[in-house]
């Protein structure tokens, strides 16, 4: 394999593992006093989650033409945390799709689950540009308390432990 194809690949696994590491708490200094998912910051309807998504699987699938290319997907599964070494608070799982790879970037579209073992359900997706170390989410909706949520997040790029947060505001009521 080029070592275009092997960095290619290499940067899809950063994203999925940014997409898939997990630890909840203060990941930046707004709402630092969130310790734990249960103690989420709320304000109104809206609903600040902090936590980190720690790698467990992952396949990459090669479609197409052999190598990175269009069409290409790794799909994985994650641990939530609160912090690393903590309590595991949920779990999440998704996939990415390699829509454009050229010779000096590519893009994926990505959509990722979190479970909350005693809430529900968060999912959002993002299209990911190769050579970012942040990906920006859109919170496209819930189950469980989720059920009526909308918002956005971001994640770190960073492989096998990435903090996430997630704005989500309750739409019904």
């Amino acid at each position: 394999m080029s070592r275009r194809i092997v960095a290619a690949l290499a940067a899809v696994l950063v994203i999925v593992g940014l997409l898939t590491a997990g630890s909840v708490g203060a990941v930046d200094n707004e709402a630092s006093a969130a310790a734990s998912l249960g103690q989420a910051v709320r304000s109104g309807s809206r609903e600040v989650l902090r936590f980190l998504s720690v790698h467990r699987a992952e396949t990459t699938i090669d479609h197409g033409p052999s190598g990175f290319s269009a069409g290409d997907q790794t799909v994985f599964s994650d641990r939530l945390r609160l912090r690393p070494g903590g309590r595991q608070i949920g779990s999440d799982a998704g996939s990415c799709t390699v829509a454009f790879a050229g010779e000096a970037s590519a893009e994926s579209t990505c959509v990722v689950s979190f479970r909350f073992f005693s809430r529900g359900t968060v999912t959002a997706q993002a299209l990911y540009e190769f050579g970012f170390d942040r990906i920006t989410l859109a919170v496209t909706g819930g189950t469980g308390e989720f059920a009526d949520v909308g918002g956005r997040g971001w994640m770190r790029a960073n492989g096998r432990r990435a903090p996430v947060v997630l704005r989500v505001r309750h739409l019904a009521g």
